[in-house]
């Protein structure tokens, strides 16, 4: 079919396509936004008349739950893990990096201060040698972190490198992420965490974010820590902890209501 005869039916039907074919809704959203920014493109450069599609207004897809592990899992974890994944495991779990953030952490990013000036300065880790906001951000070093961060060799620009190997004697070459991912999707099979199938090494990062949001730190506070200008994510566990709505709901009162009796 010519690209100037394409309307808004056609648009539908390739959305309902895509779900008999068993897509998700993030999958399906994804393609739509495409085909509007191709037939926008072409109405643009004149290669069509004009877009079809250009006063379809898409709205976002409900953010899919993910797994996230438990302050017990990551103790689990931690005690299972050998003396090269330990400190790499700590470090998703008590500071939120993304896996490409972590590979790239350099040691001249690492203040181990004292009086509570060590951090955490995340500066690479996305394209083009920055983050995947562009944006540098600080986080501190949790007490439990710092004994890790301290037992590891410099022996390399990068804090955390691969284990020694045949192809790599010294261990200097940053860290496969194919390589951790496997070791802790292995990990958390082994440990039989439930649902242990879908998760994967970001799930540090939603661990990192429900304990800030339980301990009651502020979501924009959360965001920068996380690198996020909003998120779905955040947000979702800070319904789940929100003390506020935890109080409110408490004040709930049925005037006629007999309180239960414990058995």
């Amino acid at each position: 079919m010519e690209a100037a005869k394409v309307n808004e039916g056609h648009f539908d039907t390739y959305g309902a396509w895509m779900k008999a074919l068993g897509a998700s809704h993030k999958t399906i959203h994804g393609h739509r936004i495409c085909l509007k920014q191709t037939f926008k493109w072409g109405a643009r450069v004149k290669l069509i008349p004009s877009n079809p599609f250009d006063h379809i207004s898409l709205q976002d897809p409900a953010p899919t739950p993910q797994p996230c592990f438990t302050d017990e899992q990551v103790s689990s974890l931690l005690d299972l893990a050998d003396s090269h994944m330990k400190p790499i495991i700590a470090c998703l779990a008590f500071t939120g990096l993304r896996l490409g953030e972590l590979r790239d952490l350099r040691w001249e990013d690492v203040i181990l201060g004292s009086g509570g000036t060590d951090q955490i300065v995340v500066r690479h880790g996305g394209s083009g040698s920055q983050t995947k906001t562009g944006k540098v951000r600080h986080i501190p070093i949790h007490p439990d972190l710092r004994p890790y961060l301290e037992s590891l060799p410099r022996k390399a620009p990068t804090v955390f490198t691969r284990a020694s190997s045949s192809q790599d004697p010294q261990g200097v070459n940053p860290i496969n992420q194919r390589k951790v991912l496997e070791k802790v999707k292995a990990m958390c099979k082994k440990l039989k965490f439930p649902g242990h199938e879908r998760m994967k090494v970001h799930t540090f990062r939603h661990f990192f974010c429900s304990m800030l949001a339980k301990e009651g730190a502020p979501e924009r506070y959360v965001r920068g820590l996380l690198g996020h200008s909003s998120s779905d994510i955040v947000d979702l566990y800070f319904t789940m902890y929100d003390p506020e709505a935890r109080r409110v709901i408490g004040k709930i009162q049925l005037p006629s209501a007999k309180k239960a009796k414990a058995k």
